[in-house]
């Protein structure tokens, strides 16, 4: 570990890297604390109130030749885990009418501030300037959030975690634009997101909503279940054409898993975590974003570190009679001939699954 003992100090030979680490930016932050107090930093702070966001609000302010140094109580926030909500925090309350600039590259930030921009005061303006160099670009967040509309706004931070983000895992190769474009074009959609992180928030309500944009993702826009959609993309590869070809006989297609949709009892892990984090999110212009506990949202505490917790329940049955049955039990027929009236709804005529552009004209 990169130990820093003094301003004199030379840097590392590569400071991204050591950035990466979570035990050097958190020495680094601490050195700051102490060297800004030294008045050798006056020419910097002329004229300036500078605000450092860590365990505590540190302020610093240059008057009649010395540094004012004080703890901040109203910008000190140990309920926020994150600086990014620290920052939207600030920007929200401002105590004067002023033109916001929060330099960041962070799509994390941006999100959030646009779901608490109805909470900035004084109807400042704000602004984030992202990229480096010569690919520096400022955005206008006030005009993108008057362009989006206030309930586009409201359902982002939902999305963000659900479709994946820093804490939450996203669904593989599925990535952000399709999911959003499906946002986009249907607004019942975009107002059951708005409701994650409401305290008025209906789980029982909102959740099939967003069970059935996760079958939508996965090209079955008229499935309502994940795991009816997971046994039709099975069905494309392991549907058997002729009853009389023996087993063994079969050739079998090679099937990833990682692309099938999760399985009900994962997926109501992850909108508990989606809920946890949009919660905060959206909280973010307040001093406590959020009461909820990660240990009832999706998450496990093991040896005193926060882990996902996939599902509830054995992860398979308890013996196989419980997923094979080769009996011919009364009700079998009926049975068998609802299975293949389900097999009808899940794949066409020609044995395919609904295409892509087929679900994307169902969204409208």
């Amino acid at each position: 570990m990169y130990v820093i003992s003094g301003p004199e100090q030379s840097r590392p030979s590569d400071f991204n890297k050591e950035l990466r680490n979570s035990f050097f930016k958190e020495a680094l932050v601490k050195f700051l604390i102490v060297n800004w107090q030294n008045h050798e930093l006056i020419p910097f702070f002329h004229n300036k109130k500078v605000l450092l966001n860590f365990d505590n609000c540190y302020q610093y302010e240059a008057v009649n030749e010395r540094i004012l140094f004080s703890k901040n109580d109203k910008y000190t926030l140990d309920l926020h885990e994150e600086a990014d909500s620290k920052i939207v925090y600030h920007a929200c309350n401002i105590e004067s009418t002023a033109n916001i600039l929060i330099k960041c590259s962070d799509t994390d930030i941006l999100i959030i501030m646009l779901a608490n921009m109805i909470h900035v005061q004084h109807n400042s303006k704000v602004y984030i300037q992202t990229g480096v160099w010569n690919k520096q670009r400022i955005i206008d967040v006030s005009a993108l959030h008057e362009k989006l509309g206030e309930r586009m706004c409201q359902s982002l931070p939902g999305f963000h975690a659900l479709t994946g983000c820093d804490f939450n895992p996203a669904l593989f190769r599925k990535g952000k634009q399709r999911p959003l474009q499906i946002l986009k074009k249907n607004k019942d959609l975009q107002k059951a997101f708005g409701q994650i992180g409401h305290e008025d928030c209906d789980e029982t309500a909102v959740f099939p909503i967003l069970e059935k944009f996760i079958c939508n993702l996965y090209n079955f826009p008229l499935l309502s279940s994940v795991n009816d959609a997971r046994f039709a993309l099975f069905l494309k590869a392991y549907k058997v054409n002729d009853l009389e070809e023996p087993f063994q006989k079969k050739k079998l297609q090679n099937f990833d898993s990682s692309t099938l949709p999760p399985t009900q009892a994962e997926l109501t892990q992850h909108l508990l975590r989606t809920k946890y984090i949009a919660t905060i999110w959206k909280n973010a212009h307040k001093k406590i974003p959020s009461y909820l506990r990660p240990e009832t949202c999706g998450w496990i505490l093991v040896e005193g570190n926060y882990t996902f917790k996939w599902f509830d329940g054995p992860q398979l049955p308890s013996t196989i009679q419980d997923i094979i049955d080769t009996g011919t039990n009364e009700g079998d027929e009926d049975l068998n001939a609802e299975s293949e009236s389900n097999e009808e709804e899940y794949i066409n005529s020609e044995g395919d699954i609904t295409s892509e552009s087929d679900s994307d004209c169902e969204c409208d």
